[in-house]
């Protein structure tokens, strides 16, 4: 399995959606009505929101890096076969 695979994977099964939509209803919700738990509730809101966060940057990211590789291989791929047939 390729890294390319695990992150569709992870975005096909929703984990950061379920995980940020979770973390958001912690805050916005639970936090607010709760009485002495509080503050854990929104500390536990704001990770879970920050994992979520921090996935989708880092799986955007692979794949543009991921794509920008492909691209570089193709275009000295062409400059290859340019300089053999010009």
């Amino acid at each position: 399995m390729n890294l390319d695979k695990l992150i569709d994977l992870l975005l096909q099964k929703g984990f950061t959606a379920v995980t940020g939509a979770v973390g958001l209803k912690l805050i916005l919700i639970d936090g607010m009505m709760a009485g002495d738990d509080r503050l854990e509730i929104l500390i536990i809101g704001a990770l879970l929101l920050s994992v979520a966060t921090a996935i989708s940057y880092l799986s955007w990211k692979t794949r543009v890096t991921i794509k920008h590789q492909k691209s570089i291989v193709a275009d000295k791929g062409i400059a290859d076969e340019l300089a053999e047939n010009p």
